[in-house]
């Protein structure tokens, strides 16, 4: 038992004081271990490697000499064109380069943003291999990322994400602000529309009627109601014209005003509501003109409508008179004054009336006289 000790001793300290020959060069060795080597060496794994070429080994790592680099141990490869390299495994491309490779520096694409190890496609592009194409139809001058036309050339118009022909009469920069001629107004792109009568085009999408009109549909301006300044439409006025008022939308007369196409005072003996129409008062007439006239001698006027009829004895002799019949006539027409009815104690004898009692009734060869005696004849 005891040999058996010693034997287990004996073979330990061999063990640590003389190392197994694949620990050549470690000058610390620990636990069956190597932990630090010569310092023309480096420890690699457990045991102690010759130091690399291009390379400075401290016993335990190495670093790369300057112009060399490290991809994975053990070695230093030399640094790639176009490229800076400290020693370690770090490799930074120069500005306007990227690492496209481990060992290479490539320019940097058209149309990309570089950093050291990588690039990026502007937008509007996409990446194919180790270049930038663009995302969307060769005739775009730039693409956004979803692939569409994001500007066009100067002579083209950019319309739903593509590239269209500039429409007549406009004025096309390569974007979607479309623009139209002096005289043309933009009615939705892509068309110039020639400006309407009464109306004022920016050039845009802009038409202002001018004022008095409305915008009546997308191509034409139509008049304001009568008395209207400003309107809406047909029936919604904003503003009047001097002596009108506003009222409901509708710009109306002042009372005791006629509406004329403008305002006129009422008539002398007319009653006015501030409409187009007007009635006289008791006593006098229109006659069909915006004034109130007396009511003629031997006539009877009607306000209702502004007229008036010669009494029974009378006729109208002009627009504006009546004449009195003939002696014994009740009614008669026309200037003649021909009777067509007569009095009591006449007539009507061929248009005339005379007195019942100047009818002959006396024998014959006998006349009546005035004074109502039959007298004989001569």
């Amino acid at each position: 038992m005891k040999n058996s000790i010693l034997i287990f001793v004996i073979t330990l300290v061999i063990q640590v004081l003389i190392p197994d020959s694949s620990y050549a060069g470690c000058i610390e060795y620990r636990n069956g271990y190597c932990y630090k080597c010569t310092p023309s060496e480096w420890l690699y794994g457990s045991g102690c490697q010759p130091c690399p070429s291009n390379a400075t080994c401290n016993g335990q790592g190495y670093s790369c000499k300057s112009g060399y680099y490290t991809f994975g141990p053990p070695g230093c490869e030399p640094c790639p064109a176009n490229a800076t390299c400290s020693g370690t495994s770090t490799v930074t491309c120069r500005s306007g380069y990227y690492r496209s490779d481990y060992n290479k520096c490539s320019p940097c694409p058209a149309n990309a943003t570089c950093t050291s190890s990588s690039f990026t496609c502007n937008t509007g592009y996409k990446k194919e291999g180790n270049s930038c194409v663009k995302s969307c139809d060769s005739s775009c001058k730039t693409c956004t990322d979803n692939g569409k036309c994001a500007t066009c050339d100067s002579n083209k118009f950019l319309y739903m994400g593509n590239c269209s022909t500039c429409p007549d009469h406009a004025i096309c920069n390569g974007t979607d602000n479309l623009k139209c001629e002096t005289g043309y107004y933009n009615f939705g792109p892509p068309l110039c529309l020639s400006c309407p009568a009464n109306a004022t085009c920016s050039g845009t999408g802009t038409l202002t009627c001018h004022e008095g009109y409305y915008r009546s549909n997308y191509a034409s301006c139509t008049a304001c109601s009568e008395g209207c300044k400003s309107c809406t439409n047909s029936t919604s006025c904003t503003a009047c014209d001097s002596g009108r008022t506003l009222e409901n939308g509708k710009c109306v007369c002042p009372k005791n005003t006629i509406d004329m196409g403008r305002c006129y005072p009422c008539p002398s003996h007319g009653i006015c509501d501030g409409t187009s129409t007007f009635t006289c008062k008791d006593g006098y007439y229109s006659f069909g003109y915006p004034d109130c006239f007396a009511c003629p001698v031997g006539a009877t006027c009607n306000k209702q409508t502004d007229s008036f009829t010669c009494n029974e004895g009378y006729y109208q002799t002009n627009y504006n008179e009546c004449s009195r019949c003939p002696t014994g006539c009740k009614t008669c027409i026309d200037v003649s004054g021909s009777c067509t009815a007569c009095s009591d104690g006449y007539n009507l004898e061929n248009g005339e009336c005379v007195l019942a009692q100047t009818v002959n009734t006396c024998p014959s060869r006998m006349t009546l006289s005035s004074d109502g005696c039959c007298c004989l004849n001569k």
